[in-house]
């Protein structure tokens, strides 16, 4: 009775470790099946070896990769023998330097790049590599486990990201303009090296030292850019202004200035691109012109402009009364002979000078001035009466004196510096009988 019940007992533990060990079986099966479906869906390759240097399994994604099947794995040897793996710099990489190796003797590889045509497809493929040696409960090596990733893509979007780096910068590193990138918070990103020849002040001063664009700027315009900078920068219309600036050597010169906001694509700001050109020379040019276009109605004198036809273009206030001494006010086309003269003028791109007595007694001498490839000449005046009458009143003075010499019978001459008889006088000749030769 006794044996029978220690049997009894016997059979049921056994039929408790069984179930226990068909317990663990399914659940160890259960985590087989997690994993092996946690491998398929993964678009990485992972790779399993043994201290044999064998791969032992390989997900979907490697298999597909290598075109293998799971019953023809290979050690980690052969696999490499038969590719053409390159290192990132284009070399061949030795077999050693392959990461499932270098994990089997306890390294851990985080993200090596490496190159390799693959089998499938035939071209040359970027990927990145990490490995890590698998160890038991004591810590000894028994595999190893490699996650490899495609990254061509990535690896041709940075290439062309790269050149088109390149073509910007070669393009803003070489224009004559100074052009800037300037973060949201008024750093500066990107500074061309034409500022430089502009301001005198290197970009690699601009961008250790942003204050210094606002402190070249003219005291007199330094409110305003001050403004202008801290202004909503989400505008995205672009911005120009006019401003002076002080050169590193002291020079003042004129920039005009335009900007505006650039966006990621997601509409996050990023800062202003702007674009800055020295117009000194231009401005100057300009400020001239002004001048020039103010000055005839400045002038004193008459200033007029004539067609080839005779039409009276334009005149200014004085020479209103020209226009009145030449009856022109309402046709306003000059007499026959003025007409001819700007003519001759226009035809023959010389310029001549012709005098005019005014109705209110004045006489005007006129430049008339041809312009090189226009139909038209400028009549600049200038009132010469005084000077005029300065010349009759002396010619007047020397037709008395020489009536007063040829009428005497008085004993006289007239020397000169040196006592030569420098006048011709009837009196000495007729008493001499010789002249003042």
């Amino acid at each position: 009775m006794a044996k029978k019940t220690e049997n009894r007992k016997t059979r049921i533990k056994h039929n408790a470790a069984g179930i226990e060990r068909e317990r663990l079986l399914n659940e160890v099966q259960a985590e087989r099946d997690r994993l092996s479906a946690l491998l398929a869906s993964m678009s990485d390759e992972v790779w399993f070896a043994d201290t044999q240097k064998r791969f032992t399994l390989a997900n979907p994604a490697a298999m597909k990769e290598f075109a293998l099947e799971t019953d023809k794995l290979m050690t980690i040897e052969k696999l490499a023998t038969i590719l053409e793996v390159l290192r990132p710099d284009g070399s061949p990489r030795p077999i050693e330097e392959a990461p499932p190796l270098r994990a089997l003797n306890g390294e851990v590889v985080i993200n090596q790049e490496e190159i390799i045509r693959t089998p499938a497809g035939g071209e040359l493929r970027y990927r990145q590599v990490s490995a890590a040696p698998v160890r038991d409960k004591a810590g000894r090596i028994i595999g190893s486990v490699s996650v490899v990733r495609d990254i061509t893509e990535r690896k041709q979007a940075e290439r062309m990201l790269h050149e088109n780096e390149k073509r910007l910068r070669i393009v803003a590193d070489f224009t004559y303009d100074w052009e800037y990138w300037r973060s949201a918070d008024n750093r500066f990103l990107y500074v061309s090296p034409s500022c430089e020849q502009i301001t005198g002040y290197s970009r690699e001063e601009f961008i250790e030292d942003p204050d210094l664009y606002l402190r070249i700027v003219h005291p007199d315009d330094r409110q305003r850019v001050a403004a202008h900078m801290r202004e909503d920068q989400t505008n995205r219309e672009t911005y120009e202004l006019e401003f002076r600036i002080a050169r590193r050597d002291g020079r003042v010169r004129w920039i005009a200035h335009a900007c505006r906001p650039v966006f990621d694509r997601n509409g996050k700001l990023m800062g202003r691109r702007a674009s800055n050109r020295d117009f000194t020379e231009k401005r100057t040019a300009q400020e001239q012109i002004d001048d020039l276009a103010r000055f005839p109605a400045e002038n004193p004198f008459p200033v007029l402009r004539v067609a080839k036809d005779g039409a009276i273009l334009y005149n200014n206030d004085p020479g209103l009364a020209v226009l009145k001494s030449w009856h022109a006010q309402e046709s306003r086309t000059v007499p026959d002979d003025w007409r001819r003269t700007v003519e001759a003028v226009i035809g023959s791109a010389k310029d001549q000078i012709k005098e005019f007595d005014l109705d209110d007694g004045r006489t005007i001498s006129f430049a008339v001035a041809h312009v090189p490839g226009k139909d038209y000449a400028n009549l600049y005046g200038r009132d010469i009466t005084d000077r005029k009458l300065a010349a009759e009143a002396l010619q007047l003075s020397e037709r008395r004196y020489r009536s007063f010499v040829e009428l005497t019978s008085q004993f006289a001459w007239v020397t000169d510096a040196n006592g030569l008889v420098a006048e011709d006088v009837p009196a000495l000749r007729s008493f001499t009988g010789q002249t003042y030769e």
